[in-house]
């Protein structure tokens, strides 16, 4: 790689809690075993000769997702314990996703020919993971933050005498670096999971009518035409 021999090359760079030729314990990783459950049940019922239901509901658990059990030992958690926050609460996986689905097909005329057709549901996701995985690496011996912020020209470079428009990556001394901390710096980015998270959730309906298609010489088979709307809110 091609050195920065311009110093206005580098308008930023950033530090963060590693140190080369040394064994760290930046590692992201659950503590326990991560697992997902899912249960559901859906079936269809002739109401009349002519609606159709299709209902259903499935229900989605979560286990050791937000990383619960790595909370309390988070560097994050117990500075705000220390302080008596009351954001000092340990958060739970989300154990209420409950999803009812609906559909029905509804026969206008009775001869299979002109059709109504809708349905509803609900549809849970999973837990964005960055947040947890950065939250449980703070929970090990050494942990992984933000050491500085070089963010204008005249910042000076830690351990170099330069200031970042003065200085050539690749030329100069890299930046000086500490040893692996234990606990947070000042001005450190914290990280935990909000006690009343919930997994995000996603709306989705769609209608439709179906009639058939007029045959043609070219065709040989009957053929219908589908119109259908389909949508998704959060």
């Amino acid at each position: 790689m091609r050195p920065f021999v311009f110093p206005a090359e580098v308008c930023n760079t950033w530090g963060g809690d590693w140190h080369v030729g040394q064994r760290r314990e930046s590692l992201f990783r659950y503590a326990g075993r991560t697992k997902q459950l899912g249960l559901y049940f859906q079936d269809d019922w002739k109401v009349t000769s002519r609606l159709s239901l299709n209902l259903g509901v499935r229900w989605d658990k979560d286990f050791n997702l937000v990383g619960a059990s790595a909370i309390a030992k988070s560097r994050t958690f117990l500075e705000l314990q220390a302080i008596n926050s009351p954001y000092a609460v340990l958060s739970h996986d989300d154990n209420h996703d409950f999803s009812p689905r609906v559909g029905f097909a509804y026969d206008l005329t009775g001869q299979g020919k002109h059709i109504l057709r809708g349905g509803y549901g609900l549809y849970f996701g999973n837990i964005f993971q960055n947040i947890p995985l950065f939250m449980i690496q703070q929970a090990n011996p050494t942990i992984y933050q933000g050491l500085f912020s070089l963010t204008k020209p005249t910042d000076m470079v830690p351990g170099t005498g330069k200031t970042l428009g003065k200085w050539a990556y690749g030329v100069d001394q890299n930046p000086t670096i500490p040893p692996p901390l234990t606990s947070l710096v000042d001005g450190a980015t914290g990280r935990l999971m909000d006690p009343k998270y919930r997994n995000p959730v996603s709306q989705q309906f769609n209608f439709g009518y179906q009639w058939p298609r007029p045959r043609t010489r070219s065709s040989k088979s009957n053929m219908s035409t589908n119109l259908a709307c389909m949508k998704t809110r959060p």
